[in-house]
């Protein structure tokens, strides 16, 4: 690992080679002739179909499409509404609902939830009347291995409404131990 480093401070930038050593003292740098980072724990999923969501109701959202599942966060059969941790760890995680134009003034807002009990994050937005609205929200947060996050939908229109799903989306990767 150590001559990974001397020979890195000699091809790379001052901010490039730090980012190594923060690496390698998380222990999440592999030794080799490459120096890639090793934190496989990531997972995107999608909806291929719009998901109706009941007026002032928080709902949580299903996923029925993977983009990438590298380290099985994501179970399609079991609990497609959940990333879960597989390792204890700090995780970015973020999820964008897509919304269709809304006529007057509308909230709309995404939520991130750990565990069915804990929101984490909150991003809420006044509708656009004549396009469509993406709320998206980013956090990370650190999580016990088995913890589980959930993406949550809520608006105010007085009537049922669909996430649509070109922009939807629902990620997680794991940043540190």
């Amino acid at each position: 690992m150590h001559d990974t480093l001397i020979a890195a401070r000699k091809a790379l930038p001052a901010a490039a080679v730090l980012s190594l050593v923060l690496l390698a003292r998380a222990g999440s740098l592999t030794a080799g002739t490459d120096a890639v980072p090793t934190f496989p724990n990531r997972v995107r999923v999608t909806n291929s179909a719009p998901q109706p969501i009941a007026t002032a109701t928080s709902t949580v959202l299903t996923w029925n499409a993977e983009t990438y599942d590298d380290g099985e966060l994501h179970s399609m059969l079991a609990s497609p509404e959940r990333l879960t941790a597989v390792k204890p760890g700090t995780y970015q995680i973020s999820c964008a609902s897509e919304w269709p134009s809304l006529s007057g003034a509308v909230t709309v807002s995404t939520l991130l939830r750990v565990n069915g009990a804990t929101v984490i994050a909150r991003q809420q937005t006044p509708s656009i009347n004549g396009g469509t609205t993406i709320v998206a929200i980013a956090t990370g947060y650190k999580l016990a291995g088995a913890d589980y996050v959930e993406c949550l939908a809520f608006h105010q229109a007085g009537r049922s409404v669909s996430v649509q799903t070109a922009n939807s989306f629902f990620e997680m990767s794991q940043s540190s131990n």
